[in-house]
């Protein structure tokens, strides 16, 4: 346990936004006032609080732009192969969150959230219309459809890269503070 934590971490800080929106993902959680701080629990959620705070104040970087760009690319080529509307609003989703992350050093993986974040009203029509569109998995879209988006694809990502490039976050994370909650866990662990 101690050892997987410690590489999904460094996966973390070295740039991977898979991780990070692992963490940071809206889960149901049971209702835990009810439950003593001491509980195993309580204290497992207060440590991924602690995390997550860690990371917003210490761990954001520059490094996540090549997530955000590269599996935006990726996705976007699944949908040339595949026409798949989840392909399109993956697409949205990433690009916006890092546009998000860099402009406000913010966390934000929701799209409806997003699409109020990032206000860009020729985009919002173009997105509003694949989520009204959207019934599942397999929802196939056009060329027609497909021809609009990919200005919206190109506009969001020189979006990114140019809050990227402005972005007062630093080119790589400060690590000691991890460190130090690394060697708290080690320890609550032992007790």
């Amino acid at each position: 346990m101690n050892l997987f934590l410690y590489e999904w971490l460094q996966i973390i800080l070295k740039g991977n936004g898979n991780y990070l929106e692992n963490l940071w993902q809206e889960k149901v959680y049971p209702n835990y006032s009810d439950l003593s701080y001491h509980s195993v629990v309580g204290e497992k959620v207060r440590m991924v609080e602690e995390l997550k705070h860690l990371i917003v104040k210490y761990g954001l970087s520059k490094k996540y732009r090549n997530h955000y760009i590269g599996f935006a690319r990726s996705q976007r080529k699944d949908f040339g192969q595949k026409y798949k509307t989840k392909c399109l609003l993956y697409i949205y989703r990433v690009l916006m969150s890092g546009i998000v992350l860099y402009r406000d050093e913010e966390i934000e993986y929701n799209l409806h959230r997003l699409i109020k974040k990032v206000k860009i009203p020729e985009t919002d029509t173009n997105l509003k219309f694949l989520l009204n569109n959207y019934q599942d998995e397999k929802s196939i879209t056009t060329d027609h459809v497909k021809m609009r988006l990919d200005d919206d694809m190109d506009k969001l990502t020189e979006m990114l890269n140019m809050y990227a490039d402005e972005s007062a976050l630093p080119e790589k994370p400060d690590y000691e503070p991890f460190n130090d909650w690394m060697y708290k866990y080690y320890k609550r662990e032992l007790e």
